[in-house]
């Protein structure tokens, strides 16, 4: 007999901290390192419009003249999100 497969319920977070579009790059970090986290869905009025990674950030970071404290969110996340309901 096969096991059932569980539901992404089993794994994902019901209440997940997220970031607003316009925050900085320096909160995001901050947030991350609070919450002990690597990932956060970025919301805009309410509404998922992308996701913000560590992995994001340090890339974004190694490029020239790129000051956390400037540069806004929305700058380095990913736009493509897959969701489930």
């Amino acid at each position: 007999m096969a096991k059932a497969i569980p539901t992404i319920q089993k794994y994902m977070t019901t209440a997940p901290h997220s970031i607003g579009v316009e925050q900085t790059l320096a909160h995001a970090h901050e947030v991350l390192r609070q919450h002990h986290i690597r990932h956060l869905p970025v919301l805009e009025g309410g509404k998922l419009v992308g996701m913000l990674t560590q992995r994001d950030l340090a890339l974004v970071e190694t490029l020239k003249d790129v000051d956390p404290r400037n540069v806004k969110v929305e700058d380095a996340m990913s736009t493509e999100v897959y969701t489930v309901s």
